[in-house]
């Protein structure tokens, strides 16, 4: 959707490599294999780390919450990593949720960059 479209676009600015998956259950599986370190083999790469998480409350199979949740259980780093809730509603008890889940930070869609002009750009 437009608004997956919009972050996945702001996190490659910010020279983020964006794995997507479709449901939560699919981003789980991502994230478990092969084994829980957050070590993949990834399409035209030896390896790939996962350094952030950022999932939509609403997803089919397992919401952003509960992957949140399951995600905090996984062993060594891969159960730290940082995880962004999105959401369009901004409900205070479903970011209150959220955080108590494991989450790290909460962003209302719909989101926006701003950028610092480079000093090149002046």
């Amino acid at each position: 959707d437009r608004s997956t479209w919009g972050i996945e676009r702001m996190l490659k600015k910010l020279n983020f490599e964006v794995v997507k998956a479709f449901n939560g259950a699919e981003a789980l599986k991502i994230l478990k294999s092969p084994d829980t370190s957050g070590l993949i083999p990834c399409k035209g790469f030896t390896c790939h780390y996962f350094t952030l998480v950022v999932t939509d409350l609403q997803m089919p199979l397992l919401d952003g919450i509960e992957l949140t949740k399951e995600v905090r259980r996984l062993p060594n780093l891969i159960g730290k990593i940082p995880i962004v809730l999105v959401s369009a509603t901004g409900d205070e008890m479903q970011v209150k949720e959220g955080f108590n889940a494991g989450m790290n930070d909460f962003l209302c869609k719909p989101c926006l960059l701003y950028t610092s002009p480079s000093p090149r750009d002046s």
